[in-house]
């Protein structure tokens, strides 16, 4: 079957029989290939010939390797041909935007083996191939992942690529354990934005620019994302107050640190914290795993005072007052009780 599907070209210059055609062709067990870039020429009005470029991952022993190919096809005939990569290399071709190939053309023959036929993605299908390759990617291909993040949202979450490894290596079971359970859609200018959630309530950001093409953001409240800025925006100033609230314990808990630090007034953090360690220590103690609820607020001068509660399941309840100082745009400023 594998003879079935090769290039003529391919075959013609390195004398392909049926019998060697299998005799550089590595084997995997379970494998799972992820496309990082894609390239493609015309040969004529109906044959394209596409230079594929990403990884193969055999699951059953977590080996990850390259893995590059070019695939033509006759789009009028529904036929396609496989030229492995070795012809490429062997021929000095340069795969760039812009770059001329002069790739002889032959025409691809029906043999069975060769069809293909067209398929309309439902948006559906796309989430689920995007949340499928992140979970995989994350755990075989873990530098792959950190490249698709969002640049502004690896800027504030990750101080460094350790960092963000240290985070994948924490989160293993729950990325392991990732189900989709329901996704919205907003359509912008010049990009499509996939929000899921999973069993556990906890978010994922696709932002899709062209098909198979996307940036990750891997939570709601690191970074300024629409629907948040259109939730902000339709607040009144006292719900604001618990969003910002909300926002700087989910960064604790999410073990941010750096961000929550940011979040607290200058005043407040030279009376009490003057640097980041000391307030880590601090937030560890008192705000890390805690969940918040509202109990009451009130306005003074311009800011919002409100009282909530701090829980944590067998260690009982905190009460505790914060202070938020709403700025310009979704930006704000806190303090809390000490």
């Amino acid at each position: 079957m594998v003879y079935s599907l090769l290039d003529k070209n391919y075959v013609e210059k390195y004398n392909i029989t049926q019998e060697t055609a299998l005799s550089n062709v590595e084997k995997y067990k379970e494998p799972t290939f992820f496309v990082d870039k894609m390239y493609v020429i015309q040969n004529t009005t109906e044959v394209y010939t596409y230079f594929v470029y990403g990884k193969v991952i055999d699951k059953d022993n977590a080996k990850t390797s390259e893995f590059n190919i070019a695939v033509r096809l006759d789009k009028e005939k529904d036929l396609f041909s496989v030229i492995p990569y070795k012809f490429v290399e062997d021929n000095n071709y340069n795969i760039s935007v812009g770059n001329k190939i002069e790739l002889k053309y032959n025409e691809i023959s029906n043999n069975i083996y060769n069809e293909f036929a067209f398929k309309n993605i439902t948006d559906e299908q796309m989430i689920n191939y995007y949340i499928s390759e992140m979970k995989d990617r994350m755990i075989y291909d873990v530098e792959a992942i950190y490249d698709k993040l969002d640049k502004t949202y690896r800027e504030n979450k990750f101080r460094s690529k350790e960092e963000y490894r240290n985070y994948i290596t924490k989160n293993i079971k729950q990325i392991y354990q990732l189900n989709l359970k329901k996704y919205q859609i907003e359509n912008y200018n010049s990009y499509k934005q996939y929000i899921c959630v999973d069993q556990n309530n906890n978010y994922y950001v696709i932002n899709e620019k062209n098909p198979g093409q996307y940036e990750l953001i891997l939570d709601i409240y690191t970074i300024d994302i629409p629907i948040y800025i259109e939730e902000y925006n339709k607040a009144t100033d006292a719900q604001k107050g618990t969003l910002c609230i909300d926002r700087f314990i989910k960064n604790i808990n999410s073990e941010n640190y750096t961000l929550a630090y940011k979040m607290l007034s200058e005043g407040f953090k030279n009376n009490y914290f003057k640097n980041e360690a000391s307030f880590v220590d601090y937030a560890i103690t008192h705000f890390l795993g805690k969940n918040i609820s509202f109990k009451e607020s009130q306005t003074q001068e311009g800011l919002y005072i409100y009282k909530i509660i701090l829980s944590q399941e067998n260690l009982g309840e905190t009460k505790k007052n914060f202070i938020v100082k709403l700025k310009e745009g979704t930006d704000f400023e806190l303090s809390f009780e000490m």
